[in-house]
């Protein structure tokens, strides 16, 4: 059955259109800074519509809803009001050639890009990252750096006070963890005596047999939670790490994929983070233990990270991108 959606005009005169997937191999990383993005409108009156399909995480269905935007799998149930809609895009597999987003049908297009993201055609391109964006793309008007890193509302720097000891350890990848990297760091954790515990996010149900210290979580909304009192974070060098520097946590990162590299680097060469290993593409992890070890035993070097966190991400980076889009 063909419905079209039915959204109420707002103030501004203008709708905002997502068109984003999640996906075990994509990760969830698209749909939930552009969700950052969508709570930010939502706040001024803009309404917002999600096209895509989002892998079947009932988490990142949830974390739409709260934010205030409407959800489609297929664009061929959407209806383009040229007059009021701007397309945002955020995916590195939508064709170019993709009649939906061709520019004359919108009021505008956003590209949320990096230097993997394919050359659609837009009247703006939004790097949200730390490192060197090399990519030029088709844009009239290209904006990058730290400014421009869409962050959720419920994101706060850490009040936790900085010890000596690490109490509490806090492992996730991503959203969807496809290369096992909880399981693999916990073969890691369980020969190493100084923390109490440890919550991982994953659906391995290996972990908490390994270790009595270890809790297993469900990806979603428990995250904020459990990052509230932790001491040390190890994740994936991608949105998710940035979110942790946001918050001035100390942290220890990974790379999997090839478009998480930049990011590694980026990261380690600012020093707010440390570099803990990669994925081969031997499909093996390759960790080193000694650098593990020493983000546990070395205080000072946990202070060092938290510090040179301080302040370098100002939690603004959605208000300014709406502006920006608001400025078309």
């Amino acid at each position: 059955m063909n419905i079209l959606m039915n959204i109420d005009e707002n103030p501004c005169l203008m709708r905002l259109i997502f068109r984003v997937d999640a996906s075990p191999n994509t990760g969830t990383g698209h749909v939930m800074r552009c969700s950052a993005i969508i709570e930010e409108a939502t706040s001024r009156g803009i309404s917002s519509v999600v096209i895509g399909k989002l892998g079947g995480y009932p988490w990142l269905e949830e974390r739409l809803k709260n934010v205030g935007a409407q959800h489609l799998e297929d664009s061929k149930f959407f209806q383009i009001n040229k007059d009021e809609d701007v397309l945002v895009i955020d995916s590195y597999d939508l064709p170019v050639t993709e009649a939906f987003i061709q520019p004359q049908n919108w009021k505008s297009v956003i590209s949320i890009a990096d230097d993997v993201t394919p050359d659609y055609f837009a009247t703006l391109v939004i790097h949200p990252g730390i490192d060197l964006f090399l990519n030029k793309m088709n844009a009239n008007k290209i904006l990058a750096g730290a400014d421009f890193i869409p962050f959720r509302k419920s994101i706060r720097k850490s009040m936790r006070p900085k010890g000596a000891f690490v109490n509490k350890v806090v492992i996730f990848a991503g959203g969807t963890d496809a290369f096992n990297f909880a399981l693999a760091l916990a073969i890691e954790l369980k020969e190493i005596q100084d923390f109490e515990s440890a919550v991982f996010f994953s659906s391995s149900s290996e972990i908490a047999a390994l270790d009595p210290r270890f809790r297993v979580r469900n990806f979603g909304a428990a995250l904020d939670e459990e990052l509230e009192c932790a001491d040390l974070v190890f994740t994936s060098a991608s949105t998710s790490s940035l979110e942790i520097i946001a918050r001035e946590i100390p942290v220890g990162i990974c790379f999997t994929v090839n478009n998480q590299v930049s990011y590694y680097h980026a990261l380690i060469s600012n020093g707010l983070a440390l570099g803990i290993g990669n994925f081969s593409q031997s499909k093996n992890w390759k960790l080193d233990r000694m650098v593990i070890e020493k983000l546990f035993t070395d205080a000072s070097l946990r202070g060092k990270l938290s510090s040179s966190s301080s302040n370098f991400l100002d939690l603004l980076g959605s208000q300014r991108i709406v502006n920006e889009i608001l400025s078309l």
